[in-house]
């Protein structure tokens, strides 16, 4: 679902870019409004969740054993 956000993120961009004065004014604008926040957001959200929620071996043993019978 986040690329077809992307996507349309980047064509809004680049209309608005299209739209402005000039063409450094247009690729300031498509890079201010459109690459960089895409480019931020695909790091933040697109990466694997393997890399970020690694159980710990502390985790998995329980912390403490239930009392002798």
């Amino acid at each position: 679902m986040f690329p077809i956000i992307a996507l349309g993120w980047l064509y809004v961009a680049l209309m608005l870019a299209v739209g402005s004065g000039s063409v450094v004014a247009g690729i300031f604008a498509f890079l201010g409004w459109g690459v960089v926040p895409v480019g931020i957001l695909w790091y933040l959200f697109a990466r694997k969740p393997s890399t970020r929620e690694k159980p710990t071996e502390d985790a998995q043993t329980p912390s403490h054993s239930p009392p002798p019978d």
